[in-house]
């Protein structure tokens, strides 16, 4: 009875950190085409963290890329361009989004 108790225990304790890693970890893909514009789109949350890959094309068929990282628990917001190897970060401290990431585009 002990026995079969503690294996009960068990597999609940288990089942539960599984439940708990598998809703932690969000992955969105989302792909578009209108035209001769395409673009792929991926987004991943994790906690208080955002990260958004995005690729594609112009109608001009000019190449794009980069990627966007929210995070919220440290209120900033960070910028990578893949084709201009540049970067750019910008604190949220202030609230709302300035002109820091139309820059970016």
């Amino acid at each position: 009875m002990r026995r079969q108790l503690f294996k009960t225990i068990i597999v609940v304790i288990v089942t539960l950190s599984i439940t708990t890693t598998a809703l932690a970890d969000i992955k969105l893909k989302l792909k578009r085409t209108e035209d001769k514009r395409s673009s792929e789109e991926i987004l991943y949350f994790k906690g208080a963290r955002e990260r958004h890959e995005f690729s594609g094309t112009t109608p001009k068929g000019k190449p794009y890329s980069g990627v966007w990282i929210l995070q919220c628990d440290q209120k900033q917001l960070i910028g990578v361009s893949d084709l201009t190897k540049t970067y750019f970060s910008h604190s949220l401290q202030g609230g709302l989004l300035s002109g820091a990431i139309f820059a970016f585009n």
